[in-house]
């Protein structure tokens, strides 16, 4: 077949109360000829297509003769030319009606549910790959596309099952190595993650999004000069790699060099003025050189940029109360709240101590965060606990409150 696109989609997890993205290629476009009679009008559809030339490609497959439009080969290539173009719904219904007449359309199958992903529509992304799986059982860029579905859905053991699926049908596969570490890495298997990486790298020195990831993990294990030269060589492959910059931020804001991650983050912000996190993590920034109404204004952009901004609002509500701001304080506790009961969002219990919350809500806040924040390896259940030594004998002093909320201590 003929490979002609693919799609990238961004994944977050959150790195000290910032969030840094993980990518992981989605999608293969397959081409098949069988039944396919080649026009003059249709070769040179097909060459515009591997030209990179969608938008001329389409105008040519929407003007064929009526005879020629049901064909299964010409309603596919103009579904893959509505996706590069960015028209994903309509290449989603173009792969429908295809389907219709041919059910087990494998590149068909493929590539709606790599659009079907990119918008956001998960459980119908993960159906309609399935399917294509059933079609097309030996090829691991299927049970790629199934593993990185599972992911978006949070269901990790599963993806891990679909990458190692992938590498059972090609060791080789750089792309499956890199996503099956981002897998390992949420998990918490950090070491796991480190090494399916450097396979990752090792296969394909050019995969800039492994370098990137690698880079990450670095700086979640406090590695953070190693993780920095990392980031670095990501961007040196490709210069308009945007949440690398957000990532190189990161890494210079963790290691004192403040101007220069803020200049990393405005990059990002450049390259990619639709991401929520640089705003984020410029926030953050500004928040703790105590520049709170710079702040502000950019945790305000990232939160209307953001399709889960429960956290966001967390940092907006709390940085607002540090000028007793209270401009929109029902109405963003109100989002708040509502957004800690409907997901798991890891948001520190702090945030949340001085609100009119209940301690149920509270409780489900903090195991959350916890969870989040310090992963439990379950090699470490198995060891018995040893208590610290120190030099001198010290007296331990710890409390438990139940509720801080209208106390004078929360607002101060």
């Amino acid at each position: 077949g003929v490979l002609f696109c693919c799609n990238n989609a961004t994944h977050s997890f959150n790195y000290n109360t910032r969030a840094a993205p993980f990518r992981c290629l989605l999608e293969f476009s397959g081409f098949s000829k069988d039944c396919f009679v080649m026009t003059p009008e249709l070769h040179q559809a097909f060459i515009l297509l591997q030209q990179g030339q969608p938008q001329a490609a389409l105008t040519i497959l929407l003007n064929l003769p009526s005879l020629l439009a049901p064909d299964p080969n010409v309603r596919l290539m103009r579904g893959i030319a509505q996706s590069l173009i960015g028209d994903k719904e309509s290449a989603v219904l173009t792969y429908q009606e295809l389907l219709r007449d041919f059910p087990n359309h494998p590149a068909a199958l493929i590539n709606m549910g790599a659009d079907l992903f990119t918008l956001s529509r998960l459980d119908e992304a993960l159906k309609t790959l399935s399917a294509a799986k059933i079609a097309t059982p030996d090829i691991p860029m299927v049970d790629l596309n199934l593993g990185n579905a599972h992911k978006a859905l949070g269901q990790l053991d599963e993806a891990l099952k679909c990458y190692d699926a992938a590498l059972s049908l090609n060791q080789n596969y750089s792309e499956a190595w890199s996503n099956r570490g981002d897998v390992l890495c949420q998990l918490g298997r950090v070491s796991d993650a480190i090494n399916d990486y450097k396979e990752a790298i090792r296969l394909n020195p050019a995969n800039h999004e492994a370098l990137h990831n690698l880079g990450l993990t670095y700086f979640e294990a406090k590695r953070f000069e190693e993780g920095l030269d990392l980031v670095n060589q990501a961007l040196a492959l490709k210069p308009d790699f945007a949440i690398a910059y957000n990532s190189l931020g990161i890494g210079l804001v963790r290691t004192k060099r403040i101007d220069a991650g803020i200049a990393a983050y405005q990059r990002t912000i450049s390259l990619a003025p639709h991401l929520a996190d640089p705003y984020f993590n410029l926030a953050e920034t500004f928040a703790e050189q105590r520049l709170f109404h710079e702040a502000i204004k950019l945790y305000e952009l990232a939160v209307a940029r953001s399709d889960n901004p429960t956290s966001k609002i967390g940092a907006l509500l709390h940085t607002k109360m540090k000028i007793c701001d209270w401009s929109d304080y029902e109405s963003l506790t109100q989002q708040l709240l509502n957004g800690l009961m409907t997901s798991n969002c890891a948001i520190s219990p702090f945030t949340i101590l001085g609100l009119p919350s209940s301690a149920a809500l509270q409780k489900h806040a903090a195991i959350n965060f916890s969870a989040k924040v310090y992963p439990v390896d379950p090699k470490a259940l198995l060891k018995p606990l040893q208590p610290p030594q120190h030099d001198k004998a010290q007296i331990r002093v710890g409390y438990l409150s139940s509720d801080f909320y209208a106390h004078a201590t929360a607002y101060l």
